[in-house]
């Protein structure tokens, strides 16, 4: 893939009232690290950000508090554990998910959506001083 290259996930689209013959459904995924965000007018701008790249699931490292819980025509899902700096999911209100895992740090969360685990780790830079977690074994862990 060449730098500036977007990636979409493809998964079958059904329901109930339709057949999982047909066509694929497509979600824009984004994964943005925010930094803490924390006064209105920065969660004005991602909330922007997202109407205006028409993302579908969205991705949050270094979330510092729920404050992002009050994006319109979205469910938000956070994680802010020990270390004060967690991960999110956002998603579209026509996404519904049947599970979530959330690592006790905050470093990790997923979420089931028709099968398929959806995934967003934050970790440290890989400064030596920096502590790593074994985030693989603790979601497996976890059952996803």
């Amino acid at each position: 893939m060449k730098q500036g290259e977007k990636r979409t996930l493809q998964v079958s689209k059904y329901t109930s009232d339709q057949p999982q013959i047909g066509g694929m459904e497509v979600f824009k995924i984004a994964t943005l690290n925010i930094n803490g965000l924390t006064s209105r007018r920065e969660v004005e701008v991602l909330e922007d950000f997202r109407r205006r790249q028409e993302i579908d699931i969205l991705y949050l490292q270094e979330v510092a508090n729920s404050t992002i819980e009050t994006q319109r025509r979205y469910k938000t899902y956070t994680n802010v554990g020990t270390t004060w700096r967690g991960t999110a999911m956002m998603m579209t209100n026509e996404i519904t998910i049947t599970n979530i895992t959330r690592l006790p740090s905050g470093r990790g969360i997923a979420v089931e959506y028709r099968a398929i685990w959806l995934v967003n780790v934050y970790t440290p830079s890989g400064h030596p001083s920096d502590r790593r977690e074994n985030v693989s074994i603790k979601m497996k862990s976890s059952n996803c």
